[in-house]
Parts: structure tokens; C-alpha cells; sequence
């Protein structure tokens, strides 16, 4: 049986969403249906999979995914609390 009529006539959740946000090719990120960011990382593990890295959602002020828009709004970076500096990979 193929993937066609796997899931010909049959209703689906949306479990979460990729995000393309820049031209390179592993310049994306998965989103979960619960807002757990995931980093595609250049390369395959050891078993043969694709390489992820989470980030955790707590960096962000707030993340808007509207599927009607077709959209993921990531708000600002938050600072640390107690260094006043970026929490991850910022520039």
C-alpha cells in the first residue's frame, strides 16, 4: 500500500510545522504542536537520522503559530535575568 491510499479519506491532526528562515539548506527549524523549537543541524547522527538541536521556547517572549495565515511569529529574545545577556546563539 502506498502513502496515497494510506491516507486517502482520512482526517489528520496537525502535529506541528517547519520553518524555512533563511536561504541556506539546513536553515530550519520544526515547531511542535505544544511550541518545542527544533534546529536542523548540518549532518546525520551516527544511526542515520537527521541531526536536531532543541531550543527551548522560554527564550522567546511570546510564539504565535496561526495556521490560517500560514505563519510562526517568534517575539523578541528574552535577556538573562541575572546577566542582562542572550540565552542562546545570539549575535
Amino acid at each position: 500500500m502506498n502513502v496515497a491510499q494510506k491516507i486517502a479519506n482520512k482526517k489528520f491532526f496537525i502535529n506541528g510545522c517547519y520553518v524555512n528562515y533563511g536561504p541556506k539548506a539546513y536553515d530550519w527549524v520544526y515547531i511542535t504542536s505544544k511550541k518545542y523549537i527544533y534546529k536542523l543541524e548540518e549532518g546525520i547522527s551516527k544511526n542515520g537520522s537527521l541531526r536536531w538541536t532543541y531550543i527551548p521556547k522560554s527564550l522567546f517572549e511570546n510564539i504565535i503559530v496561526d495556521f490560517q495565515d500560514n505563519s510562526v511569529y517568534f517575539g523578541n529574545i528574552k535577556a538573562s535575568p541575572i546577566r542582562k545577556k542572550c540565552l542562546y546563539n545570539c549575535n
